[in-house]
């Protein structure tokens, strides 16, 4: 029974509905900034389509949505698979920074041979080496930050470490040293500042 009420009816896909797949593209126009948006384009054949093709079909539907003029005016100029079915997603949520050149398309196989599924990314290859420099320089950055912290956590140790020996009055050749004497008090002497009258 269907939701109409009647009984043994018989549903078949009719040939009107779209038989291609449906792919959601990512338009990333700064790995800085992190700005991208998505793009649903549908029915397209990945057996038969190429990588020059679906540029064609992207910048075309790019150009009739309602995204903002940044990302309509933007040079594109790679595909990269962000994920595919039953393998392992990456952590990055913008993009996946493995396997480029298992993962980046290439001009001559068609989607279908290159594993296209569900959703890659589109962008611009320079900010793609812009990106992984300025990581590169954010980790010798990082890396000479702990550097800096562990030389003054040592050398505060060691200061530290000193200071205790001295407190505990053990100089290198292990004896104890006695406290230093108390400085003898001497008396005040006044001032009298009353002049005797004769």
């Amino acid at each position: 029974m269907d939701a109409s009420g009647s009984q043994g009816e018989v549903r078949t896909v009719d040939d009107t509905v779209d038989r291609g797949a449906t792919l959601t593209i990512r338009l990333i126009r700064s790995f800085e900034f992190r700005n991208w948006k998505p793009v649903v384009v549908r029915n397209i054949d990945l057996d038969t389509l190429t990588l020059k093709e679906l540029t064609e079909i992207v910048a075309k539907s790019v150009k009739n949505s309602s995204l903002p003029p940044p990302f309509k005016n933007f040079a594109y100029d790679c595909f990269k698979i962000e994920y595919q079915a039953f393998g392992l997603k990456t952590n990055d949520p913008l993009i996946n920074t493995e396997d480029d050149d298992k993962l980046i398309l290439q001009d001559n196989l068609s989607l279908a041979l290159q594993g296209i599924t569900i959703i890659f990314s589109i962008m611009d290859t320079s900010q793609v080496l812009a990106t992984v420099s300025s990581i590169v320089v954010a980790i010798i950055f990082i890396f000479l930050f702990v550097a800096l912290l562990w030389y003054i956590v040592w050398k505060l140790y060691l200061s530290h470490f000193t200071f205790i020996r001295e407190l505990l009055g053990r100089g290198s050749d292990n004896n104890i040293a006695e406290p230093p004497a108390p400085r003898p008090s001497q008396p005040r002497r006044r001032i009298s500042r009353h002049r005797e009258t004769s």
